[in-house]
C-alpha cells in the first residue's frame, strides 16, 4: 500500500510544479488584470489623461506667477533703490513740529495740552500757575495715549471756542476743522528735505545754455506722467495705508529724476522755477515712503494725501511754466 501511494504523491506534486501554458497565463492575466472591473471604462484614455495632467500643472504655475512676479519686483526695486542715492542739502533745514504739537505761547506745554486741562494756549503760564505734578501729569500719562487725531479734535474745539467761522455751528465745525487739517498738512510739507540755490547748477542765461536746458527738461516732462492705475494705486496707499509694488517703482524713478535735476545746468531766469520743481518732486517722493503715509491715524494720512497732492499739482505746473518760458 505504501508502494502504491508514493508514486502517486509524486505524480500530484510534479503536476502541482508544471507551469501552466501560455493561453493559461493569458486567461488569468484578463481575469486579475485592472481592465477587466466595471469602473474602468469610465476612465479617460492614458493621452487624455495626460493632457489633464499637463493642463492642471499649467494652472498651478499660473496660479503662482503673480506671487512670484511681485515678490521679484520688490526684491529688484529694492535693490535698484538702495543703490540709487539723492545728494543732501549744503544748507541744513532746522527741525518743524506737526501743528498739532504746536506751543502757542512758549511756555512747555502743547496747545492741545492746555485745552486738556483748562488752561488758554495763547497765555503763558508760569510754574506756581502750572505746577511740575500737573505738567508730568498731562505730559506723561497721555503719551502713547493721545493720537494725532485727538490732538487735532482738541485743537478745533479751541478754536471754535475762540475763533468760530460761519453762520452756525456746523459750518463753524467744518471751518474748524479744514483750518487744522491744512496746518497739519503744511507741517508735514516743512519737515520734508528741502533744496536751496545752493544745490543748483546755475549758468549764464544765453541761446547755449537754454536749448540744452530745453532737451533736458521736455525729457524729464515724459517721465513725470502718471498712469491710471499707479493714480489708483497711490490713492489706495494714501487712505487705507496699503502700498504696491508700482508706487515703489515710481519712487525709484522720482529719485533718478531728482538726481538729474539737481546735476542739471539750469539757466539764471530759469532758476526759480527750476527750485521749486526739484523740492515738489523730491517731497513727492518722501510723503510716498514716510511713515505717515503708512500710518492709521485718519488725519495724518489725509494730511499726507493734501501733501502729495499739493506737490504734484506744483511739479505739473512748474513744468509747464518752465517749456512756455523756454518758447
Amino acid at each position: 500500500m505504501t508502494g502504491f501511494l508514493l508514486p502517486m504523491c509524486c505524480i500530484i506534486i510534479t503536476n502541482m510544479n508544471t507551469p501552466t501554458s501560455k493561453k493559461d497565463n493569458a486567461v488569468l492575466d484578463k481575469k486579475t488584470s485592472p481592465l477587466s472591473h466595471p469602473w474602468e471604462k469610465y476612465l479617460p484614455s492614458k493621452r487624455i489623461r495626460i493632457v489633464l495632467i499637463v493642463i492642471i500643472v499649467l494652472l498651478v504655475l499660473y496660479g503662482l506667477k503673480n506671487p512670484a512676479t511681485r515678490l521679484f519686483q520688490k526684491i529688484f526695486v529694492k535693490a535698484t533703490d538702495t543703490l540709487v542715492t539723492i545728494p543732501t542739502p549744503q544748507v541744513e533745514k532746522p527741525s518743524t513740529i506737526l501743528s498739532t504739537d504746536k506751543d502757542s505761547d512758549g511756555d512747555g506745554l502743547a496747545d492741545w495740552q492746555e485745552v486738556l486741562i483748562g488752561t488758554d494756549p495763547n497765555i503763558a503760564n508760569s510754574q506756581a500757575e502750572i505746577p511740575d505734578s500737573v505738567r508730568d501729569l498731562v505730559v506723561n500719562t497721555t503719551k502713547g495715549v493721545i493720537t494725532t487725531e485727538d490732538k487735532l479734535a482738541l485743537n478745533v474745539y479751541h478754536r471754535l471756542q475762540t475763533d468760530p467761522k460761519g453762520t452756525n455751528i456746523t459750518e463753524a465745525i467744518q471751518a474748524a476743522t479744514t483750518k487744522e487739517i491744512l496746518d497739519l498738512a503744511d507741517s508735514l510739507d516743512e519737515q520734508l528735505t528741502t533744496y536751496t540755490y545752493d544745490d543748483l547748477d546755475i549758468v549764464d542765461d544765453d541761446n547755449s545754455s537754454r536749448t540744452t536746458y530745453k532737451n533736458s527738461i521736455n525729457s524729464f516732462n515724459t517721465s513725470l506722467r502718471l498712469n491710471d492705475s499707479l493714480v489708483k494705486d497711490i490713492y489706495n496707499a494714501m487712505f487705507t495705508g496699503e502700498r504696491s509694488v508700482s508706487i515703489s517703482t515710481f519712487q525709484v524713478s522720482l529719485k533718478q529724476a531728482t538726481i538729474r535735476l539737481l546735476a542739471m545746468p539750469v539757466p539764471l531766469r530759469l532758476a526759480d522755477q527750476h527750485l521749486t520743481l526739484v523740492n515738489a518732486i523730491v517731497h513727492i517722493n518722501e510723503i510716498l515712503g514716510s511713515k505717515e503715509a503708512s500710518s492709521s491715524d485718519g488725519s495724518i494720512l489725509y494730511a499726507s494725501f493734501l501733501v502729495f497732492q499739493k506737490n504734484f499739482n506744483l511739479a505739473t505746473q512748474m513744468t509747464d511754466s518752465i517749456i512756455q518760458l523756454l518758447k
